[in-house]
């Protein structure tokens, strides 16, 4: 069976509104974060950009099935690597974790970033959730 590393930073982690989508996934590191600047999109959850001045932002790593991935697929409106209306793309990433680094998938800000509404210092979006309180 063919798996896949994949980081979640916003609303796939744990107490977050889209956790449920991950049911079937093994938690690799609860604590865990790669390299990028985390912005607040003002429609409920963030967004990840990659830019010249990169910040740590703050996650869960998983594992996934192939079922598993398609179902992120959906939730974060990528298609493929060739769309021009992705939501989110996919790319490949160095996840830095307690045990050492390994590269997952991390979906990432479109085409479209007029999503980077507010930049998020901490880099975690459970910690700028319960402050937003």
């Amino acid at each position: 069976m063919t798996t896949y590393y994949v980081f979640c930073y916003g609303t796939l982690r744990k107490n977050q509104a889209n956790h449920h989508v991950l049911s079937g996934a093994i938690c690799i590191s609860e604590y865990c974060w790669v390299k990028g600047t985390l912005f607040d999109t003002k429609r409920g959850y963030p967004v990840l950009h990659k830019i010249d001045k990169l910040d740590a932002v703050y996650g869960e790593l998983y594992q996934v099935d192939k079922a598993g991935l398609h179902l992120l697929d959906e939730l974060e409106g990528y298609t493929s690597c060739e769309a021009n209306d992705n939501l989110y793309e996919r790319m490949i990433q160095t996840v830095f974790t307690k045990q050492g680094e390994l590269d997952a998938f991390v979906y990432i800000e479109g085409k479209n970033q007029s999503m980077c509404e507010m930049y998020i210092k901490s880099g975690d979006w459970n910690t700028y959730c319960s402050q937003e309180q």
